[in-house]
């Protein structure tokens, strides 16, 4: 996908339990689960990314690639992709499937943050026109 940041992980059978549930006892994360192949997966991955760089640290996207691992596709129910699903304190907050465009996808970002009582961080006001 794109460049990764401090904000942006891919995750895996093998550290799943070391990066996101450790990880959802401080923060909120959101699980992005994708494929190489599908192409509403290429239009949202950059959107998240880009919003996990706009939030700053708010939430930590983590994301699997479910041919790499079939498993946690399947404990997650991730039939249809692209699906994502935000974790706080170890515990499934809400989720989402397909490629959602960038307003709805803020719109759940912010509303499992608030869930999770985590204060989103200020956002710039658009330039005037």
């Amino acid at each position: 996908m794109s460049d990764q940041t401090t904000w942006v992980v891919d995750v895996d059978e093998k550290n799943f339990e070391a990066t996101v549930l450790r990880e959802s006892m401080e923060r909120l994360v959101i699980v992005d689960f994708w494929a190489t192949w599908c192409e509403p997966c290429k239009t949202l991955g950059p959107i998240l990314e880009a919003l996990a760089a706009e939030y700053g640290g708010a939430f930590t996207l983590a994301k699997v690639d479910v041919d790499k691992s079939p498993f946690l596709a399947q404990q997650f129910g991730a039939q249809s992709i692209p699906m994502g699903f935000a974790l706080y304190q170890g515990r499934p907050v809400d989720r989402f499937v397909g490629a959602l465009p960038r307003e709805e996808l803020k719109r759940f970002v912010d509303s499992a943050l608030q869930r999770c009582g985590i204060e989103p961080p200020p956002q710039e006001a658009p330039p005037p026109p």
